[in-house]
């Protein structure tokens, strides 16, 4: 962001709470990069998001004064420190995975899935938050499946729920999905089992990133020179840049600060190839589609954490650790790493216990009881041993 104008800022008397909390996280970012504040963001610009206050990474790019490299470099931090320093929910876009979905669509979606929850909670006798969650509503709106494959990557999923309510939530998305202003072909989709990423948790300030921007559609692989190749559609509908696609290129040759190399692309697999295989001098043909679990699957092998993996894959930590469970149950050749998730035998003794006064089947009452540093990971991976036992 360019410096050329500047507004007077040192009256320090005259200025709001939230214009000084803009003014120091735009004093600590620059430090972290050894930036002068005013080169980082000139003070109009400053001004500018001040009046705008956005609340994501979209609203941010929409800013005058904003660049493209800005918000590619800085934008989810920037978002993500003044989230934080102004101690303030925001309710970020919920978007689906398999298509943008209308906003009067996600409401209609919405209040079908809750008034689902309710009538099975008054079947059961269950308060309704034991039948799912709000975030998990909120996760399966963002994933929309269509499938028991995807259903069981929704946060909150697993078998003896997809066996319950799952025929019923998959009916309701591809009602809405058929009945969607841009729907696509639900065929495709039906007959996928590709593992999109979600952004999900674009409504997790944990994890607001680049996603809030970009929705990711594919990823591809050249296992040759163990690059990856993430996909996804730019959601700037002015511009030049309305309609492309971008491409996330992460690898051993890229060496800048955020290890990402963005390109971009007309929005077609053919472009995304050659484009990827012009900048890294490979052939086009050793270049192919790949899963985003197996994305994970193979970032683990390298001896990645699961954060690592959240950060690599722009998705949030419980989808990554759903996907590590899955593995670990699924993947031929891989074993079962309760280390890897931090369950110690401590730890399992005590979902042990808690398993026995409340059940399996839920799993927030497990959670309830025991030490408040278990995780739910840890809890599905003792479930998981359990099982297979």
């Amino acid at each position: 962001v360019n410096s050329d104008i500047t507004v007077d800022l040192k009256n320090k008397s005259t200025i709001d709470k939230k214009l000084e909390t803009l003014y120091e996280i735009r004093k600590t970012i620059a430090s972290k990069y050894k930036i002068l504040p005013t080169m980082f963001i000139n003070d109009k610009v400053l001004m500018n998001i001040h009046s705008s206050k956005p609340k994501d990474l979209t609203q941010l790019w929409k800013v005058d004064g904003i660049s493209d490299e800005f918000i590619m470099k800085y934008g989810s931090e920037f978002i993500q420190e003044y989230k934080k320093k102004t101690k303030k929910k925001i309710k970020t876009e919920i978007v689906c995975e398999n298509t943008n979905l209308s906003q009067s669509n996600i409401d209609n979606l919405t209040k079908k899935l809750k008034e689902f929850r309710l009538e099975k909670s008054k079947e059961n006798e269950l308060p309704p938050f034991c039948i799912f969650y709000d975030s998990t509503i909120n996760d399966i709106i963002a994933k929309c499946p269509v499938n028991e494959t995807q259903l069981l990557n929704v946060s909150g999923f697993g078998k003896v729920k997809v066996e319950k309510y799952g025929s019923a939530i998959i009916d309701m998305c591809k009602d809405v999905l058929n009945s969607n202003d841009t729907k696509e072909n639900i065929k495709e989709i039906v007959n996928s089992d590709t593992n999109n990423d979600t952004n999900s948790d674009t409504n997790n300030d944990s994890h607001n990133n680049i996603n809030n921007v970009n929705t990711t559609l594919k990823w591809f692989i050249h296992n040759k020179s163990n690059h990856t190749f993430q996909v996804s559609k730019v959601k700037k509908t002015t511009g030049k840049m309305s309609g492309m696609w971008s491409i996330k290129v992460r690898g051993p040759t890229i060496n800048n600060i955020n290890g990402i190399k963005t390109l971009y692309s007309n929005p077609n697999d053919s472009d995304v190839i050659l484009n990827s295989a012009k900048f890294l001098n490979i052939d086009p043909a050793d270049i192919i589609n790949i899963k985003s679990i197996d994305v994970v699957y193979k970032h683990y092998k390298d001896g990645k954490s699961i954060s690592e993996l959240a950060k690599l894959t722009d998705r949030n930590y419980d989808s990554v650790e759903n996907d590590m469970i899955h593995i670990f149950e699924h993947y031929d050749g891989v074993d079962i790493d309760p280390d890897y998730f931090g369950l110690t035998e401590e730890f399992e003794e005590e979902i042990k216990n808690a398993v026995k006064k409340v059940g399996s089947e839920f799993l927030k009452p497990i959670k309830d009881i025991v030490n408040n540093k278990i995780t739910y990971g840890q809890i599905k991976l003792y479930l998981l041993i359990s099982r297979l036992e």
